[in-house]
């Protein structure tokens, strides 16, 4: 216990100092220097090596901004004042409640995961439905590529069954979005080698604009009705096509 001490200590004192990294970092990760576990004393589930590789880490999103806790307290019962386990029904780590604490952050995406059959029966206690948990992980940090989502899909939406079409379906949505998103990503470096800056500044909020649609798309994903969005897709790709004959290039 002395030693644990020490530990929270001494992660105090470098978040007082503000030695290695802005405030709003330290305050984040802080929780690391005893999860992180290099003696190996912790459970998995209760270390912070999945965070430590998210994308929750690099904008310090610590373990206090879901599981609640003190990450400044020196001492482990103070930092863990008011955390509960996911179990409890009122934890917002909860599977259940998850869309409520995670909209805070990712709101579009939680409102319409919100609005779905999985939520409404995770909410009425079907443990078999799946939840944010199912496909991102305990951590509620992977972002499954399309295959790993349509392979998930299939666990429930069987060959034979009356969904059946859904797997396929989600992943053929997933893969339209990352092509998508890799195409405006190469158009972008191509409007910025622009010489005449009024039509690059033109070009580069009609892209803007463009990747604002994608995203919204990739939070619509989450409604879990992939046949709904083929115009919106469409509509994307054709803005993207447009782009690309509006840049010089297109004209070589």
């Amino acid at each position: 216990m002395a030693a644990r001490r020490l530990t929270f200590v001494f992660a105090s004192a470098l978040v007082a100092l503000g030695l290695a990294a802005p405030a709003h970092a330290q305050t984040a990760s802080s929780c690391t220097f005893c999860h992180s576990d290099a003696a190996g004393t912790l459970p998995p589930i209760h270390r912070t090596v999945e965070w430590a590789a998210s994308g929750h880490a690099a904008p310090s999103v610590g373990c206090q901004s879901c599981h609640g806790g003190n990450p400044a307290a020196t001492r482990a019962l103070e930092a863990h004042r008011g955390v509960l386990r996911s179990t409890s029904p009122v934890s917002t780590i909860n599977e259940v409640n998850l869309p409520s604490t995670c909209v805070s952050c990712h709101r579009t995406t939680a409102v319409a995961v919100s609005g779905t059959i999985h939520q409404i029966l995770a909410e009425a206690g079907d443990m078999r439905t799946p939840t944010c948990v199912t496909c991102h992980g305990i951590g509620v940090s992977h972002v499954p590529a399309p295959a790993e989502m349509e392979q998930q899909c299939a666990g429930c939406h069987r060959a034979g069954s009356r969904r059946a079409a859904y797997p396929a379906a989600a992943r053929e949505v997933l893969d339209a979005i990352a092509s998508l998103r890799a195409s405006a990503a190469a158009l972008g470096a191509e409007i910025a080698t622009m010489s005449d800056s009024g039509r690059r500044a033109e070009l580069t909020a009609r892209l803007l604009d463009t990747q604002a649609m994608l995203k919204d798309a990739s939070a619509a994903f989450h409604q879990f009705r992939p046949a709904a969005m083929s115009s919106t897709l469409d509509g994307i790709r054709q803005r993207l096509a447009d782009l690309a004959d509006a840049h010089p290039s297109a004209q070589r």
